[in-house]
């Protein structure tokens, strides 16, 4: 549990040195820097310590602020991407990963992410590409990106074999002696059926 007040001391660490207020309180026409003043800390860099902090709501608002000071990147996509997944923003997360990659296809943090995002929204196949695509950048030595993928590809086992079972047939218990029963496989009455489709 976080301690009180350590939420308010954050934000008004981050108020106080600018990095924070200066979006909203800049003058029109002044320049995205950070005042002089202030530490030079840009606010990538503050979403990355917000993160670290365990604060995905002010780590958000500094990383969707870099985005709009700083410049478009696929870094600062990638830190909005992993602030909204720890605020449970699955489909945001999902459209920032995707926007990350489309800067920086070959960051294998944004597609482990956006692979774990996708497995999260249960979308199974897409999440194993993902993996094996941050596994693949990785060159193998991503340890985390093999884990997932092992994950996604045994939940699409479990998934294909119970695919597998076909919902037409049935089993009938035969007698074959005093103690020994056989199954059978039947096909439902309603197999042989013709389908319309109205």
């Amino acid at each position: 549990m976080r301690p009180p007040g350590r939420r308010g001391f954050l934000s008004a660490v981050l108020i106080a040195s600018g990095l924070l207020a200066g979006a909203c309180a800049r003058p029109e026409g002044a320049t995205a820097s950070v005042p002089a003043a202030g530490p030079t800390v840009s606010y990538l860099s503050l979403g990355k310590h917000m993160l670290a902090a365990r604060e995905p709501d002010l780590a958000m608002k500094a990383f969707l602020t870099s985005l709009g000071t700083e410049g478009v990147s696929a870094e600062a996509m990638t830190g909005a991407g992993i602030a909204a997944q720890r605020q449970g923003l699955l489909k945001s997360a999902r459209r920032y990963f995707e926007r990350a990659l489309r800067l920086a296809p070959d960051s294998m943090i944004a597609s482990n992410n956006l692979g774990v995002v996708l497995y999260r929204l249960k979308e199974y196949y897409p999440a194993r590409n993902a993996f094996r695509r941050a596994h693949a950048l990785s060159g193998g030595a991503s340890g985390m990106a093999e884990r997932n993928l092992n994950l996604a590809e045994a939940m699409i086992a479990r998934m294909e074999g119970a695919a597998k079972t076909d919902p037409a047939i049935s089993h009938q218990v035969i007698r074959l002696g005093s103690s020994e029963f056989r199954l059978m496989e039947i096909a439902s009455p309603d197999a042989d059926g013709d389908a319309t489709v109205e």
